[in-house]
């Protein structure tokens, strides 16, 4: 008994000490004031055990600015700074999420501190991004954070291709590696000719000479004479130079206990929680309540139309927090990566882009003679209305292969063919290419199938032979060459034995409306 009571003596003050750290206790005092309610405990120890980290690894000095848009209840509970003055949010309009931050839809987010606050030499400058805005082409860059594009300038911005970001210069720091989320991105001057740049959680050192900063407010989403970010922001910190891993490391456990107070969803289906740990694992991080949910909801509506176990292969590309996450299957063998990266070839809230005439793809690990001659079903997931060219989903090209194509020469028809020969491909009624939706086919008798595209179904006449025994691919035909690749971006594929095409359309359909919805 005495040392129980010794153990307990020993371990209770230091949790009081963890939980009550003084300017922890100050700043959670002050979003709960913001909210009008209190925070769960579980994010009191969150944020306590991050401001007692900072001070611990000594960076907490070197933070002058500091917003934690996370774990709050409301927009204005996460604007309270941690440290610093309170931004200013002039015509503001932003979504916001306890999960994954805040996302501006409108107006200007000042951080309420100059740029030239901080010493030329000793700076820095950083952001945690949750979701990436990569802007709307190669040249197009967008502004996470910034002051101006002059002289002794600071700012973060981001394309397609890479990064450019400056502190207290004139010379731009460029790396043309895609940029991925949930990393902080930021950089920290020593001294007058060394700089510390991280993003992607690597970090670099760049010799490059500081001149005097501009005498100007930093700005969040925005800035850099450059178009305004759309992605979301779940960190931002502004101060005298520090270590940005040791910053990097904190934030990631400062979410990923968030993530686990904020997850409180109960799986109800079996199959849905299996699923959900296998992408959290590939992830390396907890899902959303929303998300979970979302795909919860969706495994039991599918076994509710019955079309649950018609489905023998099936990747669910959406909704995971990274690449590894999407490509978990939610039934059958995780299929073969040919060159999707963790760059902008995918966004949580709509799934993998391929590419035209490039080598991009997904090989299912599913031949195409698994499922019965006339018992079989192939569809994917358009999630945005456009024009796409070449194969979505087939086989290799022969006698009873199964394919579904775009056919650009006229205007958005599709070419579909089930157990056919390779000259009898049919092309179906004009626009089924052109909405969004579930592009698929279905074959259950030897006489006819049926193709769904765009929120339109027909039935095409066409005898079926004996299928083809190769591996059926996911945005391209295996053997088709570099021209059957599609650029096309999709979230969701299906394969297996004949199933309703409409029922699996306005399942998917629901489930991208709940993922639009959560705030990813």
């Amino acid at each position: 008994m005495e040392s129980v009571v010794s153990l307990a003596k020993l371990v209770l003050p230091a949790q009081i000490r963890r939980r009550y750290d003084p300017d922890a206790a100050a700043y959670i005092a002050n979003v709960e004031a913001a909210d009008g309610q209190s925070l769960e405990q579980g994010i009191k120890d969150a944020i306590t055990g991050f401001v007692i980290d900072c001070k611990t690894t000594g960076i907490w000095n070197s933070i002058k600015s500091c917003c934690l848009l996370c774990g709050a209840r409301t927009i204005a509970g996460a604007t309270v700074p941690l440290k610093g003055n309170a931004p200013i949010l002039t015509s503001f309009v932003g979504n916001y999420s306890r999960e994954n931050g805040l996302v501006r839809t409108g107006g200007f987010f000042s951080i309420n501190r100059n740029n030239n606050a901080d010493p030329q030499n000793s700076k820095h400058v950083a952001v945690y991004p949750t979701s990436i805005d990569y802007g709307s082409s190669d040249s197009n860059f967008r502004a996470i954070i910034g002051s101006t594009t002059s002289s002794g300038s600071t700012f973060i911005t981001v394309n397609s291709l890479g990064l450019v970001a400056r502190a207290n210069t004139s010379t731009n720091l460029v790396n043309n590696q895609p940029v991925f989320a949930n990393s902080l991105i930021g950089i920290s001057i020593f001294n007058d000719s060394q700089s510390q740049l991280l993003y992607n959680n690597n970090l670099s050192i760049l010799n490059i000479s500081t001149t005097t900063p501009v005498n100007n407010d930093l700005l969040l989403f925005t800035g850099a004479g450059v178009a305004p970010s759309a992605g979301r922001v779940v960190f931002y910190s502004v101060g005298e130079s520090l270590n940005l891993q040791i910053l990097n490391n904190l934030i990631k456990i400062l979410r990923q206990k968030i993530l686990r107070t904020l997850s409180t969803y109960s799986v109800i289906d079996n199959d849905a929680l299996n699923y959900i740990k296998r992408v959290e694992t590939a992830d390396d991080f907890v899902l959303e309540n929303s998300v979970k949910q979302a795909i919860d909801n969706f495994i039991l509506g599918l076994k509710n139309d019955n079309t649950w176990s018609a489905i023998k292969a099936s990747c669910i590309m959406c909704g995971a927090r990274t690449i590894n996450g999407a490509l978990v299957p939610l039934v059958g063998l995780p299929p073969i990566n040919f060159n999707f990266t963790h760059d902008n070839s995918y966004i949580r809230s709509l799934g993998l882009i391929g590419i035209n005439n490039g080598f991009r793809f997904l090989d299912s690990r599913r031949r195409n003679d698994e499922d019965p001659q006339n018992n079989s079903h192939r569809a994917v997931y358009k999630p945005v209305a456009s024009n796409y060219l070449n194969v979505f989903i087939g086989t290799t090209n022969t006698n009873g292969h199964d394919f579904i194509g775009a056919r650009g020469q006229l205007s958005g028809a599709l070419m579909v063919a089930s157990r056919l020969a390779v000259t009898a491909a049919n092309d179906t009624p004009w626009g089924f290419n052109t909405g969004a939706g579930l592009i698929g086919i279905a074959r259950n008798n030897n006489l006819n199938y049926e193709v769904i595209g765009a929120g339109l179904t027909t039935t095409i006449s066409a005898t079926s032979l004996t299928p083809s025994a190769g591996n059926i691919a996911i945005f391209a035909r295996p053997g088709g060459g570099v021209n059957s690749n599609t650029d096309a971006r999709l979230s969701f594929y299906s394969i297996g034995e004949y199933l309703n095409l409409s029922t699996l359309n306005s399942r998917v359909a629901t489930l991208m409306t709940a993922l639009s919805n959560a705030g990813i």
